[in-house]
């Protein structure tokens, strides 16, 4: 648009109005695009993973160690939330990107310098908000798992128990 714009106007730069909106019409369209394609990948991955532990619940070694990673925080449900707070920052941090190009442009076409002459300050950057889980929504998460290793632990206790009651030793 900026060269069409350029060739159209023998080489006049566009104005700061026209930059603006053709960045936030593109800057849109991306994002919108971006948060499709993004939504339907996180969709299938949380199915596929959860799916996954379903399965593996059925194996003592599996709920041990979906008991241990939930305990640890490492979890899945940590790197779902952690993944939902990278996307809130990733809108912030294009929020705040396209307002520091805007100052940039508006700086440049003032003051007709090069934009590598700018010295922008960046200590406004917005910060990556995301907090740790709790220690008992840790265990609330874990408890399934420790339900699972408590009901395999019985079942296999009275399997031996059994087993050694029937054993004759003659």
């Amino acid at each position: 648009e900026f060269n069409k714009y350029i060739a159209e106007h023998e080489g006049k730069m566009p104005s700061l109005e026209l930059y603006e909106k053709s960045t936030t019409r593109v800057r849109d369209w991306q994002n919108q695009e971006l948060r499709k394609l993004e939504d339907h990948y996180l969709q299938q991955r949380e199915r596929q993973a959860r799916a996954a532990l379903l399965l593996s619940r059925f194996s003592p070694a599996g709920s041990a160690s979906y008991a241990a990673m939930n305990l640890a925080g490492t979890g899945l449900e940590r790197d779902f939330r952690f993944r939902a707070a990278l996307r809130e920052y990733r809108a912030q941090f294009t929020a705040y990107y396209d307002r520091k190009s805007h100052e940039l442009v508006e700086i440049t076409s003032q003051k007709q310098i090069p934009t590598t002459m700018v010295q922008q300050d960046f200590t406004d950057m917005p910060a990556l908000s995301y907090t740790e889980q709790s220690l008992a929504s840790a265990l609330d998460a874990a408890l399934p798992d420790l339900g699972s290793l408590a009901v395999w632990s019985l079942v296999l206790f009275a399997i031996a128990y059994f087993r050694f009651l029937g054993y004759d030793v003659r």
